[in-house]
């Protein structure tokens, strides 16, 4: 009988953050690697759609750390 690893599983506390009154919350979650890609993309067509709407109060939340320097630095084009 053959035995394999054994991978331990790590639990990781995430919570929720409800967004403030008159503001409009998008939450993005993608795997993205090296690049935004489509989570990139997500939040750029989530902002488009919520200043189409007259929103102007944005609140982006994304795991995408490649998307967030994009939009720190102004690289969006």
């Amino acid at each position: 009988m053959s035995s394999r690893p054994v991978h331990h599983r790590r639990i990781f506390e995430c919570y929720w953050i409800p967004h403030r009154e008159n503001q409009i919350k998008i939450c993005c979650g993608v795997c993205s690697k090296g690049n935004p890609g489509f989570s990139g993309a997500a939040i750029i067509l989530g902002m488009e759609w919520d200043f189409d709407q007259g929103w102007s109060n944005v609140w982006i939340a994304s795991d995408s750390m490649a998307a967030i320097r994009c939009f720190t630095a102004n690289k969006i084009h």
